[in-house]
């Protein structure tokens, strides 16, 4: 119930001067508990004097409440959320009173999240009773202020949220302290061994249960070894998996490309399914893990920080198996080399030293062209493999292809007679040569087309495409004279490549034009990202299927996305896979289009950057978690945008989704309700859409002008900042300290990006950002040189001697 103001029209100012007394020592009364809470909760070890600090704090914060007359709906929302809060948090203090002292320890990684909920709270306290004592100069306007403390909605509003995550986040924490705790307790008490599977499980179920669920998983290309081929290797993995006593959890199966490890790892996950767990281990529900192809993560220190993780999660859990298969790659070299919990079986898929290699190779090749080649020359394509699984594979499938031309004995004359046995690039080569000559360009134009899409593309997806920019293709066609090399999944008609060895080679033939009557392949993938952005846009403006207001057609903002019980089922039905995929990708299609694109989309792109087609986007962002890859879309963009009025729009655009990222991704109404009418008074955004939206909301007071700039410090190390270095794509600085940590941040805004990367031990002496701007290069005091990925902050360090000063890289950005 909010203060009743008085209504005594000529008020003594000693009057109102002693209750501003009476406010002001009770400001300053809450205020000392609050600071002397905090003070006392950071060196605690009790699991109680975070949960303790929380209520006492929260309770001062309502204190304050007496103390304000405005604002008093979004005022009291926070504190009817405090108090819900309180409630939850004193409960969990009852239940955790009854524990002895030293079962409440808690170490750091429990406690950080409590803290950080205490000193949210304490930050809070602060603002509001530093408004509070904001007075005016003059005496007279003092005595009328005192009773009259005025706190910014907007400010309200952002403590509302802030609480909100820090609570929930809180509160996770102490759910896995609790977890930790019973699962201590029960290695002393047989009797609780049941409730600490059950709490442990909710626990982990609740997390799972919050990560994103892919919308369909195409069957792999790959299929299972042939019957009675790679016996020994499988016996191998089969004798790890079921051996409970082995301390080595993770067996590695390293190989070149092409040498059927995921094969393997098909074969092996088919059959453990089906195998009864031995009473030994029932009880425990072993689970085994299998990562195949994990060489293919994007970066060196994504792949790093995937294999920590996986080691940390073997040495944690005594249930869990991890089946890894890779090619050689150091870094993954440099993670399970030291490990004593590892297994590995290295080289022995194409060895041709063993001799089952060889024999399972042809028993590969007698089975599959038994009927179509003698003996002598199935033997001769056998010699020519030279172990390597792929090269038989693909041969096989090139002599018994039902579109081909030549015959299975002219071809044979062809892989034989190529220079190097066991060289995929040749069998490549030869497959492309024989594409009749009339198809040539179109063949290659569609490959760039593959390439060049995020995702998988199914045949109409593909077909789709070449209508929209007028090539004459067909996507059956090319499945049916490439099936050697590509296979379309049953279910989902996704067209995928079969081996990520051809993926490479036409990599390596990227933007290398050759002669129109050379067979040799030519890749233009910038005209393909061109060719792509255009339907792209054109799945967005579709009057059909495409961009509009309330795109599922909801009936009510009151509700956040995640509560919309049908939600899955309206976006199924109104968001196609078509806009899905534009909305998610078209900026960054753009990006890479070469310049005749752009010149050609220039219309189609300031279209859609303007009201309302870019609120509309917004909305199906919100409902397919599209917002982060908008943002980086959308700074991709401004590299390559020339034109001075679509680069202001387009950061404008990106500035909006950064500082609303939070409405946006919880509610899709609320892009109109909760961010458009706070945008700043000189945005495009705001100019343009309060013009077109006049029912909604009207901020009268408190706008800013503008977004703000770039401060005139950018603040964050707490010692000597020593190194500093721009990405080449002008996005991100990067920056080292004599605090031995790496900070980024957007060259934008000045906001810090991330918590600082940790890792060295010594002064950071040298930064530089590899030609991609996707890794970060850092040399220290400490004698290494480290590498971190700046979308995940992982790092893969290399010793140098003694110390590094400076550092550059590589154009390729290899190194």
């Amino acid at each position: 119930m909010p203060p009743r103001k008085s209504t005594k029209p000529n008020q003594s100012p000693s009057t109102a001067a002693g209750r501003s007394s009476r406010k002001r020592d009770q400001l300053q009364t809450t205020a000392s508990i609050a600071l002397d809470i905090v003070a006392n909760v950071t060196g605690a070890s009790d699991i109680l004097a975070p949960l303790t600090a929380a209520c006492k704090t929260t309770k001062s914060i309502i204190d304050v409440k007496q103390t304000i007359d405005d604002n008093q709906g979004d005022w009291n929302d926070l504190v009817r959320r405090l108090e819900e809060y309180m409630w939850a948090i004193e409960s969990q203090i009852d239940s955790l009173e009854k524990y002895p002292p030293e079962d409440r320890v808690v170490d750091e990684a429990f406690s950080q999240p409590l803290i950080r909920y205490v000193e949210l709270l304490e930050d809070i306290h602060c603002a509001i009773v530093n408004n509070a004592h904001k007075r005016p100069r003059t005496r007279r306007s003092a005595v009328m202020a005192i009773g009259n403390v005025k706190i910014d909605a907007g400010l309200i509003r952002k403590f509302n949220r802030d609480i909100e995550d820090r609570h929930r986040q809180f509160m996770e924490a102490l759910a896995l302290f609790t977890g930790h705790r019973i699962q201590v307790i029960e290695q002393h008490t047989k009797s609780t061994a049941a409730k600490v599977e059950t709490i442990v499980s909710d626990i982990d179920a609740s997390f799972i249960c919050q990560l994103p669920v892919v919308a369909f998983v195409p069957s792999s290309v790959h299929s299972t070894c042939l019957q009675g081929t790679r016996l020994d290797v499988l016996e191998k993995i089969k004798t790890w998996a079921e051996d409970d006593t082995s301390d080595k959890p993770i067996f590695w199966l390293c190989d070149v490309a092409g040498s059927g490890k995921s094969t393997v790892a098909m074969s092996a996950a088919e059959t453990w399914p089906r195998r009864r767990i031995p009473k030994s281990s029932a009880r425990r529900k072993r689970v085994v893990l299998i990562v195949d192809a994990v060489d293919e993560c994007k970066s060196g220190p994504q792949r790093s920080e995937l294999l920590d993780t996986f080691v940390k999660a073997a040495r944690e859990s005594r249930n869990l198996k991890i089946f890894i298969t890779s090619r050689p790659d150091p870094v993954i070299e440099s993670v399970l080399q030291p490990l004593s919990i590892k297994s590995k079986l290295e080289d022995r898929l194409h060895d041709i030293t063993y001799r089952d290699n060889m024999d399972d190779i042809a028993t590969y090749v007698h089975q599959s062209l038994y009927t179509v080649l003698p003996e002598d020359k199935r033997q001769q394509l056998i010699e020519k493999a030279h172990g390597l699984f792929i090269w038989a594979s693909t041969a096989c499938r090139m002599i018994n292809s039902k579109t081909a031309w030549d015959t299975p004995e002219t071809i044979y004359d062809w892989l034989t007679s190529v220079d190097q046995s066991g060289d995929i690039d040749d069998v490549y080569k030869l497959i492309f040569e024989r594409v009749d000559p009339r198809f040539h360009t179109v063949m290659c134009g569609m490959l760039a087309l593959l390439l060049a899409a995020f995702e998988p593309l199914t045949a109409n997806d593909l077909d789709n495409i070449l209508k929209h920019i007028g090539l004459r293709g067909y996507s059956d066609a090319l499945i049916r004279n490439l099936g050697s090399v590509l296979i379309q999944d049953k279910a989902t008609k996704v067209i995928q490549f079969r081996h990520p060895t051809l993926v490479e080679y036409l990599q390596r033939c990227y933007d290398t034009p050759v002669p129109e009557e050379s067979s040799s392949i030519y890749i233009n993938i910038h005209d393909a990202h061109g060719q792509i952005a255009s339907w792209c846009f054109s799945n967005l403006q579709s009057r059909q299927g495409g961009l509009k207001f309330n795109v599922c057609e909801i009936e009510s903002s009151f509700y956040r996305n995640r509560d919309l019980p049908d939600l899955e089922a309206r976006v199924s039905k109104f968001i196609g896979r078509n806009l899905g995929y534009s909305s998610l990708h078209w900026p960054f299609h753009m990006a890479q289009a070469d310049s005749n694109w752009r010149s050609k989309l220039r219309n189609e792109l300031r279209q859609m950057i303007r009201i309302p087609y870019i609120l509309y986007w917004m909305e199906v962002l919100s409902f397919i978690q599209g917002v982060p890859r908008a943002i980086d879309g959308l700074r991709a963009m401004t590299r390559d945008t020339t034109e001075k009025e679509t680069r202001s729009r387009i950061m404008d655009v990106r500035r909006f989704m950064m500082a609303f990222s939070v409405p946006i991704q919880e509610s899709a109404p609320h892009i109109y309700v909760s961010a458009l009418p706070f945008t700043p008074i000189e945005s495009y955004l705001h100019m343009e859409g309060l013009d077109m939206y006049k029912g909604t909301l009207k901020v009268t007071k408190g706008l800013e002008q503008r977004y703000r700039g770039l401060p005139e410090a950018l603040r964050g190390h707490t010692e000597v900042v020593e190194t500093v270095a721009f990405s080449p794509d002008g996005s991100r600085i990067v920056s080292g300290s004599w605090d031995q940590t790496i900070r980024l941040w957007d060259a934008e805004t000045g906001q810090s990006l991330g918590e600082p990367l940790r890792g060295h031990t010594g002064v950071v002496n040298a930064v530089a950002f590899s030609q991609d701007s996707f890794l970060i290069m850092t040399g220290s005091a400490d004698s290494t040189v480290r590498l971190s990925d700046t979308a995940f902050g992982s790092f893969h360090f290399t010793p140098v001697s003694p110390s590094c000063f400076k550092l550059t890289n590589s154009p390729s950005s290899a190194i």
